[in-house]
């Protein structure tokens, strides 16, 4: 990507860092039916609670999405409603097909809503944003633009939004924030 587009880069090397690192192994988790997976989750909850988080959005990874071919926002040039109608059948169909693979459900994000939650506390609501996940740059920034008009329908007044994402889902975010730290004649 060239660098008069004021997009940040980073590079990625494969020889070994050389600052001074040790990696952490996690424990595994405790099975999902037990009290200690409760536990864990809702002392989660109450970290995001502390953090003053007032939603966490889930973002799938590339080919999950409603149109990863990128054919049917051609489709929505000229017909809208059935270009809805068929993406939202496409993500059904990829989230029977894969579950959370790759992806997030609608299940998977009740769940973590519930495991969050504390009686007598506030919920935190779990949402999962769809993007197309076209693999490749004008998807991903679609994802971005669509996501930012999101955020900006309910802003958290002095609170935060945790976002959560998968694969280029990551990429999605990458793409937020240079747009958010960009100036204005950039964006």
């Amino acid at each position: 990507m060239p660098l008069h587009n004021h997009f940040r880069h980073q590079e990625y090397r494969s020889e070994r860092p050389t600052a001074p690192f040790h990696l952490l192994q996690a424990d595994p988790p405790p099975p999902r039916e037990t009290a200690g997976y409760r536990q864990r989750l809702q002392a989660a909850g109450d970290v995001f609670r502390a953090a003053n988080v007032a939603a966490i959005y889930l973002v799938h990874g590339t080919f999950v999405g409603g149109d990863g071919l990128g054919m049917l926002r051609e489709l929505a040039r000229v017909w809208p409603a059935a270009a809805r109608l068929l993406r939202d059948q496409q993500k059904y169909a990829l989230d029977w097909a894969v579950g959370d693979g790759g992806n997030y459900t609608a299940e998977f994000a009740g769940d973590l809503e519930h495991g969050l939650h504390r009686d007598g506390q506030p919920q935190i609501p779990v949402r999962v944003f769809q993007w197309s996940s076209e693999n490749h740059h004008v998807g991903r920034a679609d994802g971005a633009v669509e996501l930012l008009a999101e955020l900006a329908k309910e802003p958290p007044a002095g609170r935060r939004v945790l976002l959560w994402g998968h694969s280029h889902g990551g990429n999605v975010f990458a793409l937020i924030t240079n747009l958010l730290g960009a100036d204005e004649a950039t964006r």
